[in-house]
């Protein structure tokens, strides 16, 4: 139970190894998206709820919510992932920088493991 909630907790956050500097959110065609990014690729992350193995809707979607986002234009034939995460490549031009986005930062605290009801409670606050 405690590895789930931990991984839950996760979602719609770069790697860690990433080189995604920038995060927001935005929604296009119906769908919820985060979107990670830097000056050169750019990954969204949908949150809401999809019952159905059609990707193309869940792609056009994501590259609308990442290029209102950014800025930038997301690059024909860049498309990776699957319906949960689409990875693309950006093409901002010379003198175009991708919007700057604050950067969330959260910190959380986890109460101590309760074993008469099996919870992991996990507060966070983040800016």
């Amino acid at each position: 139970m405690i590895p789930l909630l931990l991984s839950l907790a996760a979602c719609g956050t770069p790697h860690p190894l990433s080189t995604f500097d920038r995060r927001d959110t935005a929604d296009a065609a119906g769908f919820s998206f985060i979107v990670n990014w830097n000056a050169e690729q750019a990954e969204a992350t949908r949150t809401g709820l999809y019952f159905s193995r059609n990707i193309a809707p869940v792609r056009a979607a994501a590259v609308q919510a990442t290029e209102d986002v950014t800025g930038c234009r997301v690059s024909p034939n860049s498309l990776g992932g699957d319906l949960a995460l689409v990875t693309m490549d950006l093409e901002c031009r010379a003198n175009q920088t991708p919007q700057p986005s604050p950067l969330t930062v959260c910190t959380g605290l986890a109460e101590p493991f309760d074993d008469t009801d099996n919870l992991l409670i996990l507060e966070f606050e983040c800016q």
